[in-house]
C-alpha cells in the first residue's frame, strides 16, 4: 500500500477555472464539457498533477485570479488570447487549440439583408448577458445608438429573441448549437458571423510560473484530435475537432 499512497501524495493540486455557465461547457443534467476535459487531463497527468474544477463568472476570474497576471498559477479553460488582452501571448501561456469557435449574431425570422457592419444594427435592441463584454456593441450602447437589454444567462438572452423583447443577441457558434433547441423558436432563428470576425481557437490558458505543467498540458492537447476517447466526448457535445495529424489511437 505504501507505493500508491506515496504516488497520490505527490500529485500537485491545481485550480482549473471555467467561466461559462451554459451548455456545452456545463450541463443541466449529466456531464458538461468542463468536467469531461478536467477528468481527461487528470487521467493523462495521474501521479503528477490533479486539476480541481471551479465554475465562476468571468469578472471574478479577471479581478481575483488574473490581477496581477504574473501571480496566476491555475488554468482557465476554453479561453482565447483576445479574451484577456493577450493577443501577443506574453502575459500567459497557451495550449494549442482545443477546437474552433466563432462569434455569431442571432435574429428571429428572416432578415432583409446580411449585416455587413455593426452600424447596420443601430437603433435595434440588443440582448446581452450580465457581466459579459461585447467589443463594438458596448461602445454603441454607451453612445446611445444601440439599446441593450441585459439577461442573467445566454439561455435567457436567446429566449428574449424568441419572445421579441430584443431584436438580436450575440453568442458563440458552439454555445448556440447547444442552446438553440431549448430556445422556444429554434426553427425561426437565423444566425450569421459577427461582421469582420474570424473563427478563433478555444484554448487552455495557464500561468507562467509552472512552465513544466504548461508544456505537458500543451502536449496532451496537441494529441487529443487523434484520441478516439476524446473524439467521442467532442461528438457528444456536437463539437468538431481539428483533423488528426498522426495515427488514431485508443479504442
Amino acid at each position: 500500500m505504501a507505493l500508491p499512497i506515496a504516488a497520490q501524495s505527490a500529485e500537485i493540486e491545481v485550480d482549473a477555472f471555467n467561466t461559462y455557465s451554459v451548455p456545452p461547457f456545463i450541463a443541466t443534467a449529466g456531464r458538461g464539457l468542463d468536467m469531461e476535459l478536467v477528468d481527461y487531463l487528470n487521467r493523462k497527468l495521474q501521479g503528477s498533477y490533479r486539476f480541481k474544477l471551479s465554475v465562476l463568472p468571468r469578472e471574478r476570474l479577471l479581478k481575483r485570479h488574473l490581477n496581477p497576471p504574473q501571480q496566476f498559477v491555475g488554468l482557465a479553460l476554453f479561453m482565447a488570447p483576445q479574451f484577456v488582452d493577450d493577443v501577443a501571448q506574453q502575459r500567459f501561456l497557451w495550449s494549442p487549440s482545443l477546437f474552433d469557435d466563432q462569434n455569431m449574431l442571432i435574429f428571429r425570422g428572416a432578415q432583409r439583408g446580411r449585416v455587413q457592419r455593426l452600424d447596420d444594427l443601430k437603433g435595434l435592441r440588443f440582448g446581452g448577458v450580465l457581466g459579459y463584454r461585447y467589443e463594438g456593441f458596448d461602445g454603441m450602447v454607451a453612445a446611445g445608438s444601440l439599446v441593450k437589454e441585459t439577461a442573467g444567462s445566454a439561455q435567457a438572452s436567446l429566449r428574449q429573441v424568441c419572445l421579441g423583447r430584443v431584436d438580436f443577441t450575440q453568442m458563440s457558434r458552439v454555445m448556440f448549437e447547444a442552446l438553440a433547441a431549448e430556445s422556444g423558436c429554434a426553427d425561426r432563428l437565423v444566425l450569421q458571423p459577427l461582421p469582420h470576425s474570424s473563427p478563433f481557437g478555444r484554448r487552455i490558458m495557464m500561468g507562467r510560473a509552472d512552465t513544466e505543467l504548461a508544456a505537458r498540458v500543451s502536449e496532451i492537447v496537441e494529441q487529443m484530435p487523434c484520441d478516439r476517447e476524446w473524439r467521442r466526448v467532442a461528438a457528444g457535445h456536437r463539437i468538431s475537432l481539428p483533423a488528426c495529424r498522426g495515427g488514431m489511437r485508443g479504442t
